[in-house]
């Protein structure tokens, strides 16, 4: 699994105090607000995938 800290820049989202600071003068917050909502939805799925799956193989479920 991706860690969430210091990945922003790698791939290619600019940190959160830049968007928080241009948020007055263009869209870019919006659309990086909504895929780092995307990114965090996708881990938080992703997550409760593996723990539904290591349940189940084990026998629970």
């Amino acid at each position: 699994m991706v860690k969430r800290g210091g990945r922003g820049k790698g791939r290619g989202r600019p940190p959160k105090s830049t968007l928080l600071e241009k948020s007055n003068e263009s869209s870019l917050p919006l659309s990086a607000q909504v895929t780092s909502w995307a990114d965090d939805a996708l881990m938080v799925s992703m997550r409760w995938f593996s723990l539904r799956l290591r349940a189940v193989m084990l026998g629970g479920g």
